[in-house]
């Protein structure tokens, strides 16, 4: 079958999409680093890599959106609130700007809605994306911020996304019996993972038209346990990590 694979050479961490690229966080615990790498699509290949010399490890893929990736940090590293932004063009991978102290909440029409903490009040605003520069100031009035956020679709990134579902059987005859086993059906294919105590999971492509298997891979080893949505769907093309260090994508829209 079609396919590309990326290997990231620590663990991917988070995954976004935003035509024509695929935008993934990786994380390094050994060499303390995280960074941002662009992927073609179509292809698999590499279109840039960045990582922050200033502050390596405490960052993270905060959102990917109309052609920016936007990189975070964080308030404390031994709180979750996320602090400051880095805004990186998805074509070049170069920085388009840096905030020390604004904080995501979403994309909107009009700007990037953000907030900043003085004290004890966090005050709003809407930022230019691609200059981060202000373009209307909010307040402290949290309901003017809840109005904009319901003007936009938070399902909307995920609407082509498909992910499996734990199923208790599977419609075609599997390499071997599955202690655990997440599916979804997708005319004329079915994509199952399937988890064996002792041996890890394993995924299965089949036809089922045709009665025939299309793809096999061992996706996690021995000592792994089994996880919930170990793969996804977008439009014609399936999406898995294995050992979560290896990005691999299979073209479905047509059977060899």
């Amino acid at each position: 079958m079609e396919h590309w694979s990326f290997d990231s050479g620590a663990r991917l961490w988070r995954i976004w999409f935003n035509e024509p690229f695929l935008v993934a966080e990786v994380r390094d615990p050994r060499e303390g680093q995280a960074r941002i790498v662009a992927l073609e699509l179509d292809t698999g290949r590499v279109r840039w890599s960045w990582h922050n010399p200033e502050e390596p490890w405490w960052i993270g893929l905060e959102a990917v959106d109309q052609g920016l990736a936007l990189v975070h940090g964080f308030a404390d590293p031994r709180l979750p609130e996320h602090r400051g932004l880095i805004a990186l063009d998805l074509a070049t991978g170069q920085e388009r700007w840096r905030s020390v102290e604004d904080s995501f909440l979403f994309w909107h029409p009009e700007g990037l809605c953000v907030y900043r903490r003085q004290g004890y009040t966090l005050r709003y605003a809407l930022l230019d994306p691609w200059a981060g520069t202000l373009r209307r100031a909010l307040g402290s009035d949290r309901t003017i911020v809840e109005a904009l956020r319901r003007q936009i679709d938070p399902e909307a990134p995920y609407r082509e996304t498909r992910f499996p579902q734990p199923a208790s059987r599977a419609p075609v005859a599997l390499s071997a019996e599955a202690d655990h086993l997440e599916a979804l059906s997708s005319d004329p294919w079915w994509i199952g993972a399937a988890f064996r105590t002792g041996e890890g999971t394993w995924l299965e492509v089949w036809h089922l038209h045709k009665g025939r298997r299309y793809w096999e891979d061992r996706i996690s080893g021995e000592g792994a346990r089994p996880e919930p949505e170990p793969f996804f769907l977008r439009r014609n093309r399936l999406y898995y990590a294995r050992n979560r260090r290896e990005l691999i994508s299979l073209r479905l829209d047509v059977a060899p």
